[in-house]
């Protein structure tokens, strides 16, 4: 075989390396990162259990219907366990910064990290405001406050304090899907994660603006509310999952660089 073909056909060392890369194993991060991945996993999970309170509505009996009252209706200060409830969107939305925090030393350097963990801490931050500024009333239990809710219509809905921080929290929980999941879709071992938290996003969205047109007519709107908060408490227990294995130094890696083999073209 010609020299020059055969000089065309090597793999150069610097590309055996890179195309080896996903394949060696990962250093374990030293004993205080360890440390600080493991609390902010933890933290993680505990405020994903949290974010879901509501599924403790029955046992402390909570007497709002799942099916036609917002989440946020356990919060009022009238309806029973409302201290409860208040206070864990507060330690919920904590914990998830906590967990925000740490998750960027959890994952390989991008713009996307950056991105992703900045929106967590926003949907975070949304989190502790409801539970210090909880609803004022019950709409699908007052007729007062249904009535008022009616005259204001939607948009005057909106620029209350409790529900911009509401809608602000699920808008950061879509961001953090869309961009982490994107980012977890380069790393070899991570990319299944990486498609659900993205197909997370486009589920929550959708079912988040599907829960609009129902507020005007007070049918199903618990209903389609608890299935997305229970999907964005899903994606902050998998975050969880993701700087864990951070700790234990099996957490995501990229695919280095895709590098052609170069191929003769002479004669």
């Amino acid at each position: 075989m010609d020299t020059a073909v055969v000089a065309d056909l090597r793999i150069d060392a610097d590309d055996m390396a890179l195309l080896n890369a996903p394949h060696t194993p990962q250093a374990r991060p030293p004993a205080a990162a360890q440390g600080r991945l493991a609390l902010g996993g933890a933290a993680g999970l505990a405020g994903a259990a949290a974010y879901s309170s509501f599924l403790l509505a029955g046992p402390l009996d909570a007497t709002l219907d799942p099916v036609n009252s917002y989440v946020s209706e356990l919060g009022v200060r009238t309806q029973p366990a409302s201290a409860f409830f208040r206070a864990s969107d507060a330690v919920a939305g904590l914990l998830i910064v906590l967990l925000a925090l740490v998750l960027r030393g959890g994952l390989p350097r991008d713009w996307r990290r950056e991105a992703g963990w900045a929106a967590l801490v926003v949907a975070g931050a949304a989190s502790v405001f409801d539970g210090w500024q909880p609803m004022g009333c019950a709409p699908s239990v007052d007729m007062a406050c249904r009535l008022h809710e009616d005259s204001v219509g939607l948009l005057g809905q909106v620029h209350e304090p409790h529900t911009m921080s509401s809608v602000t929290g699920i808008a950061g929980a879509v961001v953090s899907m869309l961009v982490v999941g994107s980012l977890l879709g380069d790393c070899p071992g991570w990319r299944h994660l990486g498609e659900l938290g993205e197909l997370a996003a486009v589920a929550v969205t959708a079912l988040s603006l599907l829960d609009l047109p129902l507020t005007l007519t007070d049918h199903w709107v618990g209903l389609i509310e608890r299935a997305y908060v229970l999907c964005v408490s899903g994606w902050f227990a998998a975050l969880a999952a993701v700087v864990l294995h951070a700790a234990r130094g099996g957490g995501p890696a990229r695919s280095p660089p895709d590098r052609a083999v170069r191929r003769g073209g002479r004669a």
